[in-house]
């Protein structure tokens, strides 16, 4: 076995098997981030092109702006093969052995999505990769089935300008107050306004926002740190819409080696069936 194939493995047991103190990711494992594959692979943590948020083991719940390339209807996005979905990273830009890459295999985005109103500005990614339940540094969060309540308390989670990650504490705005700010805002989103921020500006289109632990919206508005208000895609209005657009992957390759990295996958079998072993003890002691 030679010694790439070994540190795989060495990552693989640190990040399934040891308890890692004091990690921000940890109170956001959830939190991902999409950049184009050219760039990212010249240079880790250039290409960044939306957030995302994963909410099961293999979809990455995203902004159909960040992908669109078409006023046509109904819309057209870029190819999945031009992205790579980043998760498990506490300092952006930072590759550390917490941090793993999915290659985007498909990306379902809403064909009403209008980019005048943002109506509809909602993306499903599906990754080429498993993400296991023993990872304690990128888990899946809940979708909110049901609208949040008016001056409900939630989080908008991103990394920040200086690379750490932050949250900021917002509450929800009815609809009509927000078109003072937002003239033309679209019926499926909804808005919040400031309730507590912390010298930060979380300019990330697809950051999450989260209520009561779960995802009740995703960030449309960029430039939200200019703002008293910031518009957000409704979940709970697109909720049987995302089930649908899930239910056209191809699940037919989910099986366990999928999520190990491309590296350890090109190496000898031992090298595989040693990682794989790793895992399986890693979820009896879990």
């Amino acid at each position: 076995m030679d010694l790439l194939a070994l540190f795989v493995i060495h990552q693989l047991i640190l990040s399934n098997c040891l308890v890692v103190q004091g990690l921000a990711i940890e109170d956001v494992p959830y939190l991902a981030w999409v950049a184009t594959q050219k760039e990212h692979k010249e240079h880790f943590g250039h290409g960044k092109v939306c957030a995302g948020t994963v909410i099961s083991e293999r979809v990455i719940l995203s902004a159909a702006q960040c992908y669109y390339i078409s006023t046509s209807h109904p819309a057209r996005y870029m190819d999945a093969k031009f992205y790579i979905a980043v998760t498990g990273e506490n300092h952006f830009g930072s590759l550390d052995r917490l941090t793993h890459e999915f290659p985007i295999l498909q990306i379902v985005g809403h064909s009403d999505f209008n980019e005048q109103t943002m109506d509809n500005d909602v993306a499903v990614l599906f990754i080429n990769g498993y993400i296991p339940r023993v990872w304690r540094n990128v888990k899946p969060v809940p979708l909110a089935e049901s609208p949040p309540e008016i001056g409900e308390k939630c989080f908008l989670s991103g990394w920040a300008d200086s690379g750490d990650i932050h949250q900021a504490e917002l509450s929800i705005m009815d609809l009509e107050t927000c078109r003072d700010t937002f003239p033309g805002i679209g019926n499926s989103q909804m808005c919040t306004a400031y309730k507590e921020v912390r010298g930060i500006c979380l300019v990330d289109a697809g950051n999450p926002l989260v209520c009561s632990e779960k995802l009740t919206g995703i960030l449309s508005m960029e430039h939200y740190c200019f703002h008293t208000a910031g518009t957000f895609t409704n979940i709970s209005n697109h909720i049987d819409w995302i089930r649908k657009a899930n239910s056209t992957f191809d699940y037919s390759l989910d099986i366990e080696t999928l999520y190990l990295s491309s590296a350890i996958r090109k190496y000898q079998p031992l090298a595989l069936f040693s990682a794989l072993l790793i895992l399986k003890i890693c979820r009896l002691v879990s």
